[in-house]
C-alpha cells in the first residue's frame, strides 16, 4: 500500500511537473510571440515613415519640374499640376508629423523642413507670376540665380537626415525583433524537450515500481527502439552524449550524410567531419559549455559522403538528474546551407543597394547577364505600372522593348564588359512600356555591379516626357526666332547683360568679316569698341 502510495506521489508529480513545465513555457512563448509582433510592427512603421519621406521628397521634386515647365511653355496645365503637387507635399508633410510625434529627433526637423517647403512654394510663385507678367527671359533670368536650387538643396539635406534616422530606428527594432524571435525559439525547444524528459522519467517510474524486471526492460527496449524510430524520420541529425560531451549515439540521418558508423563517430569521432578550420573553436565552446551545463548552440560546416561541406546549426540542451547534475546531453543538427546562402546573398544585396534603391528620385532596374529583372525600387514600380513580384524575374524587354538588351550584348570584337563600357556615364535616350502598354520617352544611365552571379547592370531611368515636350516647343520658338534673323536685311546681333554675344545673323557675318563661331560668345566690345557696351551699363542712379 505503502508503495503504491508513493508510485501515485511520484507520478502526481512527475505529470504535474509536465504540465507546469509546459504552462510556462506557453506563457513565456505567448509572451516572446507578443513582444517580437509589438516589435515587427515598429519595423512597419519605420518602413511606412521612410516611404512617405521618399514621396514627400518626389513631390517636391515634381514642383519645381511643373514650374520650370511652366517656365518654358507658358502652358497652364503646369501651374494646376504645382499647385496640386504643393497640396501633396503638405499632406505628406502632415503624415510624417504624425507618424514621427513620438520621436523628438524627428519633430525637431519639422520647422527646418516646413520653412524650406514654404521658401520653395513662394519661390515658385515668384517665377510663376515673372513668367506671367514679364515673359520667359525675366523667368529664365530667376531660375539662373539658383535662389531655387539652393533652397531645395537644403530640403533635400533635411530629408536624408529625417531618412537616416529611420534608418538606425530600423536596424534596432529589426535586430531587436529577430533576438524576441530566436529567445521564443530557444524557450520553445527546451521546453519541449525538458517536458518529454519529465514524462519519459514518468515512464521509468511506473516500470520501476509496477512490472518485473524483465518486463521493464523489454519496455524500456521497446521505448528505445520507438525512439529511434522517431529520431531516425526527423530532418535533422540527433545524438546523445554523455556529461563529458562524448557522443555516445547518433540517429540514421547522420550515418546517411556522412557516410560513417558509429564505430567511426563514437567519442570525438564527430572532429573527422568537421572542416579542419572550425575543428579547435567548436571543441573549446562544447568543452566550456558541457563543463558550465549552458544550453550549447552554433553554426558550422559538416563534410558529407561526397566530400563537400553544408552549414548546420547545432542545438544541444543538458538532461538533469534529480540532484540537478547533468548526466546525459541532447543534440540535433539542421542543415541551414540553403538558408544561410539565401541570407547571406539578400543581406548583401539589401546590405548595400537596398537603401539608396529606393532613396533614388529617379526609376532603379538591376538586370543580369541573361537580360533579367533581379531587383528594383518603387519608382519603377511607379512609373511602369508593374508591382514588384510581377517584373523580378522577368526580362527587361518587356518594359524596355528596342535597344536596353542590344546595348549589353558584345559581338565579335569586344567582350561583354567592353560592351558595357561604352555604355557607362552616358545618357541614352530610348523608349520605355508601362503595364498598359502605352509607350513614353526615357533617358537610362548605366553602371556596372559585381555580384557572385557575374557583373549586373544597374539602370537608372528617368521619364523625360515633360522635358522632350518642351524640347520640341523650344525648338518651334527657336526655329521661328531664326528665320526672322536669318530673313533680316540688316546686322543683327543678339546680346546678353554681361556684354557677350549669344547670337547674330548671317548679315552680321558678312558685315563684320567674321564667321559665327568666332564671334559667338566673345565681348560685343570686339566688333563695337565704343559707346554700344556703355549704354547697356547701370550707373548709380538706374539699373541696367
Amino acid at each position: 500500500m505503502r508503495t503504491a502510495s508513493r508510485f501515485n506521489r511520484n507520478v502526481k508529480l512527475a505529470f504535474g511537473s509536465a504540465i507546469v513545465t509546459l504552462l510556462i513555457v506557453g506563457g513565456v512563448s505567448y509572451r516572446g510571440m507578443v513582444a517580437s509582433a509589438e516589435s515587427e510592427r515598429w519595423v512597419r512603421h519605420t518602413h511606412e515613415v521612410l516611404e512617405k519621406l521618399h514621396d514627400l521628397d518626389a513631390t517636391l521634386g515634381s514642383v519645381q519640374s511643373n514650374c520650370r515647365g511652366f517656365v518654358l511653355t507658358g502652358k497652364e496645365f503646369y501651374v494646376d499640376s504645382f499647385h496640386a503637387g504643393i497640396a501633396s507635399a503638405r499632406q505628406d508633410e502632415a503624415i510624417i508629423r504624425n507618424l514621427t510625434v513620438d520621436n523628438p529627433t524627428q519633430q525637431r526637423q519639422f520647422p527646418a523642413l516646413e520653412n524650406l517647403v514654404e521658401r520653395k512654394v513662394e519661390n515658385g510663385e515668384s517665377v510663376i507670376a515673372l513668367r506671367r507678367n514679364q515673359g520667359l527671359e525675366a523667368a529664365a533670368n530667376a531660375f539662373e540665380s539658383g535662389a531655387g536650387q539652393h533652397t531645395m538643396n537644403g530640403f533635400e539635406e533635411v530629408i536624408r537626415q529625417m531618412q537616416n534616422e529611420e534608418l538606425r530606428l530600423l536596424a534596432l527594432r529589426d535586430a531587436d525583433a529577430k533576438q524576441r524571435l530566436g529567445q521564443t525559439k530557444g524557450v520553445l525547444i527546451a521546453g519541449t524537450v525538458l517536458g518529454l524528459l519529465i514524462a519519459g522519467c514518468a515512464a521509468v517510474s511506473v516500470y520501476r515500481n509496477f512490472a518485473a524486471r524483465d518486463l521493464a526492460e523489454q519496455g524500456l527496449r521497446e521505448s528505445a527502439e520507438r525512439f529511434r524510430d522517431l529520431a531516425n524520420n526527423i530532418a535533422q541529425f540527433a545524438w546523445m552524449a554523455d556529461e563529458k560531451g562524448s557522443i555516445f549515439w547518433y540517429n540514421q540521418r547522420w550515418f546517411d550524410y556522412t557516410g560513417t558508423t558509429l564505430e567511426e563517430m563514437a567519442g570525438w569521432g564527430w572532429t573527422k567531419v568537421h572542416h579542419p578550420d572550425q575543428v579547435q573553436r567548436v571543441v573549446e565552446k562544447i568543452t566550456r559549455c558541457f563543463q558550465t551545463g549552458e544550453v550549447w548552440e552554433d553554426t558550422f560546416p559538416l563534410r558529407g559522403k561526397d566530400g563537400n561541406y553544408r552549414w548546420f546549426l547545432s542545438r544541444a540542451v543538458p538532461i538533469r538528474n534529480a540532484e540537478g547534475k547533468v548526466v546525459r546531453w541532447f543534440g540535433t543538427n539542421t542543415d541551414i546551407s540553403l538558408h544561410r546562402d539565401a541570407e547571406s546573398h539578400l543581406a548583401q544585396m539589401e546590405g548595400q543597394y537596398r537603401g539608396l534603391l529606393e532613396a533614388a528620385p529617379d526609376a532603379m532596374v538591376v538586370v543580369n547577364q541573361d537580360g533579367e529583372i533581379v531587383l528594383l525600387n518603387l519608382q519603377a514600380e511607379k512609373q511602369f505600372g508593374y508591382r514588384r513580384d510581377e517584373l523580378v524575374g522577368q526580362k527587361v524587354k518587356n518594359i524596355i522593348p528596342e535597344g536596353f538588351a542590344e546595348r549589353l550584348i558584345a559581338d565579335g570584337t569586344r567582350s561583354a564588359a567592353e560592351a558595357l563600357a561604352q555604355q557607362i556615364g552616358t545618357g541614352i535616350e530610348l523608349s520605355g512600356r508601362r503595364k498598359n502598354g502605352s509607350q513614353f520617352p526615357i533617358e537610362i544611365m548605366l553602371s556596372p555591379l559585381e555580384s557572385p552571379e557575374g557583373i549586373l547592370v544597374t539602370a537608372a531611368i528617368r521619364d523625360i516626357s515633360v522635358r522632350k515636350d518642351a524640347d520640341t516647343h523650344l525648338a518651334q520658338m527657336e526655329g521661328r526666332y531664326r528665320g526672322l534673323l536669318e530673313a533680316a536685311p540688316d546686322a543683327i546681333v543678339v546680346v546678353k547683360p554681361g556684354g557677350e554675344i549669344v547670337l547674330l545673323n548671317v548679315q552680321a557675318e558678312k558685315q563684320f568679316g567674321y564667321r559665327r563661331d568666332e564671334l559667338v560668345g566673345q565681348k560685343v566690345k570686339n566688333i563695337i569698341p565704343e559707346g554700344f557696351a556703355e549704354r547697356l551699363i547701370a550707373d548709380g542712379t538706374r539699373s541696367a
